[in-house]
């Protein structure tokens, strides 16, 4: 199953594209909501934290941009937990 989750979130990643705003924004939405599951977001930051990074600084777009804030902050609010543990 994971192998099937690791080839979903590279594709999604893979299909990200800045001129294709409404398609972005789906995807950068979509991988937030993966982003609750732990292994998904390790995926996401391995694969795609590059894509991600790239975008945000390019994006004007208000929800590609928060949907990528807050994938970021799943990130770093789960390494916190899994630090204090």
């Amino acid at each position: 199953m994971q192998m099937m989750d690791k080839d979903l979130i590279i594709s999604l990643v893979n299909l990200i594209d800045i001129t294709n705003i409404e398609l972005t924004r789906v995807i950068c939405e979509s991988l937030y909501y993966l982003s609750f599951d732990i292994h998904h977001l390790q995926f996401i930051y391995q694969y795609g934290f590059k894509k991600l990074k790239d975008i945000l600084e390019q994006t004007n777009d208000s929800s590609i941009y928060c949907s990528i804030i807050n994938i970021l902050t799943e990130f770093i609010r789960t390494n916190e937990n899994i630090s204090n543990e």
